[in-house]
């Protein structure tokens, strides 16, 4: 009975890739000593337990990454369990939210290429008298 229940337990995990499992068991394995710090049951999860991890998470974290990854852990290993999932709550979806705000950092977008540009890459290149072939191919991309 005991292999068998090996077996259980590998093809529930193999419903998702090698890699997803490992991150994810990372992630719960987080909240497992969170909880365990705090004296208090990792399954089941109240919301506000999850609501206060991912607060201390947020506190301590560069980016919204680590805020996701333990979301989807525990969400992970709730549904295991057979309990609905904590990110269709309003407030775990508005933590998750607010770390976005909070974390994320705003995109460096290029400067936009001007007809004055390409005509200075042009003439530059024009006075090159040995101009190849990558040079005017680069020329006609531009």
């Amino acid at each position: 009975m005991e292999n068998i229940g090996r077996q259980v337990q590998q093809t529930v995990l193999g419903i998702k890739a090698d890699s997803t499992v490992r991150s994810y068991l990372c992630g719960f394995k987080r909240l497992k000593r969170w909880t365990s710090y705090n004296e208090i049951p990792s399954i089941p999860t109240n919301l506000f337990q999850v609501a206060v991890d991912l607060q201390c998470l947020i506190n301590e974290a560069n980016s919204p990454l680590p805020i996701q990854t333990a979301v989807y852990s525990i969400d992970w290993a709730t549904q295991l369990a057979g309990l609905p999932k904590n990110s269709d709550h309003p407030l775990i979806s508005g933590l998750i939210g607010a770390s976005h705000r909070i974390l994320g950092r705003s995109t460096n977008k290029k400067e936009r290429v001007t007809p004055e540009m390409l005509k200075a890459l042009v003439q530059a290149g024009m006075t090159d008298k040995c101009l190849s072939l990558s040079d005017l191919r680069m020329f006609a991309l531009c």
